[in-house]
């Protein structure tokens, strides 16, 4: 199937709002392909995101048209499986993938944690709880948006290792380390999720 194409004028061109675009734009493209939440949902699967990474050479302003462009490739996700358990991950797979290619495919950042213990804490508002009744993958930056430097342009990753529950409080460390500032959030004793923020890298 080609390409799917959606155009977006953003209202804060901040980091959240751009994840937003990227995340509706990846829905759309999967509802189109029969990959969608709510066909997922009738075989009581979901499909979840364990990493987003966004490069931008240079930043949009408010009120500028961006276009999101999604790239067609080998069918590759993960799904949560009920007969698995509530946080089993499985990867689904057209065909089977040999190891290498596996670990090309799911290859992550590599975000080391704060060592110096500077934190704030959050609890997701209303309004960041998605259909999944948990917090939404964008919403992660709309909470650390006061953390995160200006910059014309930024190479922002962030690994997702749990989700975040309604009205559950999570504390989030951060340190600047060698030109980009880095996150984890906890609640409790569990990491829920890893972030870097950064100077833009060349694209190619």
């Amino acid at each position: 199937m080609d390409a799917y194409t959606r155009e977006f004028t953003l209202e804060t061109a901040d980091a959240a709002e751009l994840f937003r675009c990227l995340q509706d734009t990846a829905g759309d493209d999967a509802n189109r392909r029969g990959g969608g939440m709510d066909a997922l949902f009738a075989e009581g699967h979901a499909w979840v995101l364990l990493w987003q990474r966004l490069d931008m050479r240079r930043a949009p302003s408010a009120g500028d048209q961006i276009k999101v462009v999604t790239a067609p490739g080998s069918r590759l996700w993960r799904s949560i499986s009920p007969e698995s358990g509530p946080r089993s991950v499985v990867p689904l797979t057209e065909q089977p993938l040999s190891g290498e290619m596996e670990r090309q495919s799911l290859r992550m950042d590599n975000i080391p944690a704060p060592e110096h213990k500077l934190y704030f804490d959050f609890t997701p508002a209303a309004k960041h709880i998605d259909r999944n009744g948990h917090m939404n993958n964008a919403a992660y930056l709309a909470a650390l948006s006061e953390y995160l430097p200006k910059r014309d342009g930024f190479s922002l990753s962030i690994l997702y290792h749990r989700e975040i529950m309604p009205k559950e409080s999570v504390r989030v460390y951060w340190q600047d380390v060698d030109g980009a500032r880095i996150f984890q959030g906890c609640a409790g004793d569990e990491e829920c999720f890893r972030l870097s923020y950064g100077a833009p890298v060349e694209l190619g």
